[in-house]
């Protein structure tokens, strides 16, 4: 096992979605006490071995009290954190590959042993880690690049229909009301009586 540190913990700033963090409980000797008691005085601790998905042998122990400092890590593997509190298991960030039907038993198997627990993990492993999953690991991480981009796009699909629905709606409504205002209007309006024909007297007739 490769015991890494803060410097290596920077160069993975920038993969952060490939990292996952194994909690733990330490028990550290607390100097303070020790030298005020005069025996050897250990506190608990909280500290978060950091790896890399689908990589052996690399860790990076770290604080979490120093973890939680890291504006750049720390956002990723909160989450984590607060399950692993809570005694519950870590969330799986994006879709668990036990949900995923195109593994075979031995392919997920293989997966989880390298902590590699959803589609997105798969698809953003490295070129060297593939080599820990297995022969087919190549064939796999494409085939959830594939799956991950046709998931893209069927969701940009629905939502334009989506949109073209609401739209559609809104015209309907606008045509309602036009005709509903129409309808109002032709009530208002009363056809024209043709004026009475002025009856001509003969003055004649008048002086009668």
């Amino acid at each position: 096992m490769i015991i890494g540190g803060a410097n290596d913990l920077e160069r993975w700033r920038d993969q952060t979605p490939r990292v996952f963090v194994e909690w733990e409980m330490r028990a550290v000797e607390d100097k303070e006490a020790t030298e005020r008691e005069g025996r050897i005085v250990y506190h608990d601790e909280e500290w978060g071995n950091i790896h890399k998905k689908g990589e052996l042998g690399h860790v990076i122990p770290y604080k979490v009290k120093d973890l939680k400092k890291n504006t750049v890590l720390w956002p990723h593997v909160s989450n984590s954190y607060e399950a692993w509190k809570a005694g519950r298991d870590a969330p799986v960030e994006g879709t668990p590959l036990k949900e995923w039907p195109l593994l075979t038993a031995a392919q997920l198997r293989n997966c989880i042993g390298m902590n590699v627990l959803s589609v997105e993990d798969l698809a953003n492993l490295a070129d060297g880690a593939l080599r820990f999953i297995g022969g087919e690991a190549v064939a796999l991480r494409q085939k959830a690049r594939n799956w991950l981009n046709a998931s893209a796009d069927a969701g940009k699909a629905a939502a334009q229909i989506t949109r073209l629905e609401a739209e559609n709606e809104s015209l309907h409504e606008q045509l309602r009301a036009l005709t509903e205002a129409v309808e109002a209007l032709r009530g208002e309006i009363r056809p024209k009586q043709d004026a009475p024909i002025m009856q001509r007297f003969d003055m004649a007739t008048l002086r009668r």
